[in-house]
């Protein structure tokens, strides 16, 4: 039996062996799948037959994009049970070492464990406020202060120091910034700020003993 709008004696499946159907407003014999081999679906507001893909070809896609975005951070950070007893000693002006029971070495800044036979480190030791300048170097670039925030003006002189009772060295700021007055083996003193707060800055430098 033929539908209606079909020759007679021709059924649905054999209509569609061998010939595509056409869906409404294509011509007749082509299928959708005949219109997209070899041509591209254009999107709208595009040229006819130029797809998305086809008008990027040849195209730079790396252009850098920048956007100026201010933030603003704070954060906290553990000091460690070493750091802490050293720094409650700063607050009364005071320079303790940790000793190694082992190898006798001591350290400042102090630290849990010895870095010669690793032993934990639990001895205490007074350190004075003079030592001897070991290295030395003036800075001529400024420089953001971390510990305060602001910017330390060059020429400025910084230091490895070896206080008395100490067998490690300190890295701190100088008094002193001229190289003609500065040489290792001088000795040098501790500058105290006027109102200390527990913290390595309450050194404020260390002085050249004339």
């Amino acid at each position: 039996m033929s539908p209606p709008g079909r020759p007679k004696g021709e059924s649905l499946g054999a209509q569609r062996q061998g010939s595509p159907i056409s869906p409404p407003g294509r011509p007749k014999g082509e299928s959708l799948g005949a219109q997209h081999q070899g041509s591209p679906i254009s999107p709208p507001g595009r040229p006819k037959g130029e797809s998305l893909g086809a008008q990027h070809q040849g195209s730079p896609m790396n252009e850098a994009i920048l956007v100026s975005i201010e933030m603003a951070t704070t954060w906290r950070y553990a000091s460690g049970a070493a750091m802490e007893r050293f720094c409650n000693g700063l607050m009364e002006k005071r320079i303790e070492a940790l000793r190694c029971g082992v190898c006798r070495r001591r350290y400042l800044p102090p630290r849990p464990l010895c870095g010669n036979c690793h032993a934990p480190l639990s001895e205490w030791v007074p350190v004075a406020h003079e030592g001897r300048l070991e290295a030395w170097t003036v800075l001529q670039v400024p420089m953001l202060d971390a510990r305060t925030g602001d910017m330390r003006e060059a020429p400025y002189g910084m230091g490895l120091i070896r206080l008395d009772g100490a067998d490690t060295t300190i890295n701190h700021y100088l008094a002193e910034s001229d190289p003609a007055r500065l040489a290792i083996g001088l000795r040098v003193r501790a500058v105290w700020r006027q109102e200390p707060r527990g913290a390595m800055d309450d050194i404020v430098h260390f002085e050249v003993l004339r």
